[in-house]
């Protein structure tokens, strides 16, 4: 197993808790490390943790009984929910319980959150702690979130355990940030740690892309549905506009005409997947968001990326590809990677016009920053180049009349030691 690394801002706001006993909400896609990161807090801090089970009522209960009967002593197992909560409410110590994939219990029984509502509202012992957890966003939306929620507004804290970044992956896995294949096993697994397990660092980018996409049932042959069902975002359509977006098509009409369909009709799958984090919409720097005219979609993880991308494209030639040609596929796929990854710390957009596409532009302190990004490592007479080239193509941007003399800057390589 993989060392636990980072974290702290979802450990400082648990660290609160503990000062200040409350209810805490935690979401976060599956193999994020949710429970890595749970059970790591709970350990320094001595509270108590059970995962819930899918299955009726009965068993459920019973599972969490015996998750937490080590920890801590029940004098009379409890039938139901209603005696659970008053066997909660007979212990007076300070108590911090977690119960993680929450959802499954209220799948079986839906009046469970109306249960904690009233027992959290009234319960005796004020110093306790209740950590819900769930993988499923739009069910703990649904439970949490939505107004007419029973558990709405109880919450004093509500945690998205997202993607860990690139130096973390480094760090865990063992490699050197500022190296070519680092960022090309990055692409692979993106920040997901679990994924990061399953990798080995000694074998090249290849190696492991054989291993973690195209060997005989791999981990990663059903993914995206997966993700999908998690989020309960259903049908054929969500899976068939991410497989185009991953081979090339990112406008709206350009997406709708590929899988044949009118672009009215993917309305609402493009809110879908923008809403739980499949997709990411974006105009060029300086146009509204409104604007659906300059509108284009990208999938936003890495290996969701290089699953639609990559592996959905090839999977049937992959064996028949020389190592040449499959190196090309991945450090492409990498390239795109990398520039969303600088325009990502840098808060920057893309910028294109009919007659160009700049990678990097960005406002800070009142004036306009210009980049190009290079999957490579230049030299300095490379980089003075490519500025020459940026202040050429500069003169006929649109965007030269409000920003005539912007800074221009190349980022290569060398920049992966920067991203977070």
């Amino acid at each position: 197993m993989l060392q636990f690394v980072n974290r702290k801002v979802e450990i400082e706001a648990l660290h609160q808790l503990a000062e200040k006993p409350g209810l805490v909400v935690v979401f976060g896609r599956r193999r994020h490390g949710k429970t890595r990161f749970l059970r790591e807090w709970l350990t320094q801090v001595g509270g108590y943790y059970a995962q819930a089970i899918e299955g009726t009522t009965h068993l459920q209960l019973t599972h969490l009984v015996e998750d937490l009967q080590n920890q801590i002593k029940f004098p009379v197992p409890p039938q139901n929910w209603s005696q659970f909560f008053q066997l909660m409410d007979s212990f007076k110590e300070p108590m911090i319980i977690c119960i993680d994939e929450f959802p499954y219990l209220v799948q079986s029984n839906s009046s469970l959150p109306s249960l904690i509502q009233k027992w959290w509202d009234h319960r005796k012992n004020k110093k306790i702690s209740l950590i819900l957890s769930g993988s499923s966003r739009s069910m703990m939306d649904e439970i949490f979130l939505n107004r007419q929620a029973p558990l709405f507004g109880r919450s004093v804290r509500e945690l998205n355990i997202g993607p860990m970044g690139y130096t973390d992956f480094c760090h865990a896995v063992g490699l050197k940030c500022q190296q070519e294949e680092s960022i090309l096993l990055f692409s692979l697994t993106g920040g997901i740690p679990k994924y990061w397990e399953l990798l080995n660092p000694k074998k090249d980018v290849i190696y492991n892309a054989n291993e973690l996409f195209f060997s005989y049932s791999s981990i990663m042959e059903n993914e995206p549905k997966k993700w999908l069902e998690d989020d309960q975002v259903k049908g054929t359509m969500p899976l068939s506009v991410l497989e185009v977006i991953g081979r090339g098509a990112h406008r709206p009409s350009e997406i709708a005409a590929r899988i044949n369909t009118k672009q009215v009709n993917l309305t609402r799958v493009f809110e879908n997947l923008v809403e739980f984090g499949f997709i990411k919409k974006e105009v060029p720097f300086g146009e509204s968001q409104k604007n659906v005219k300059r509108t284009v979609y990208n999938i936003t993880d890495p290996t969701l990326n290089f699953w639609f991308q990559v592996f959905s494209p090839h999977r049937s030639r992959w064996q028949s590809y020389s190592n040449n040609q499959k190196y090309q596929l991945i450090r492409s796929n990498a390239s795109h990677l990398f520039e969303q990854m600088v325009r990502s710390k840098l808060n920057a957009f893309r910028y294109w016009q009919t007659e160009i596409e700049l990678d990097v532009v960005y406002e800070f302190k009142n004036h306009l920053h210009v980049g190009e990004v290079k999957f490579c490592f230049l030299k300095e007479k490379e980089r003075e180049s490519i500025i020459k080239n940026l202040e050429a193509r500069w003169v006929i941007a649109h965007l030269a009349k409000k920003w005539p003399k912007p800074s221009f800057k190349v980022f290569d390589l060398n920049y992966l030691s920067d991203l977070k």
